[in-house]
């Protein structure tokens, strides 16, 4: 078993965000996580997002790619 995650890492998501969604919107989104891009676009559209440390990453990524108020059509935490 490896030792648990430190609090003070960012918790990192792959996110595609969808087509709709505005720039603002999602700038709006990612702001309400204390969220930033780190890396992005992919050659299949994934952006790299970062998180706070201590935050939900599961209900982060629900939040982002929820249906109809979501900025995001795929959202998954990334697996260390």
């Amino acid at each position: 078993a490896s030792a648990p995650a430190a609090a003070s890492e960012r918790v990192l998501l792959d996110v595609v965000f969808r087509g709709d969604a505005s720039a603002e919107r999602i700038q709006t989104a990612l702001r309400g996580l204390g969220a930033e891009v780190v890396a992005g676009p992919s050659p299949l559209g994934r952006y790299r997002i970062a998180l706070a440390p201590g935050t939900d990453a599961s209900a982060a990524a629900a939040g982002l790619s929820a249906e109809g108020t979501g900025v995001a059509s795929f959202a998954e935490p990334l697996r260390p």
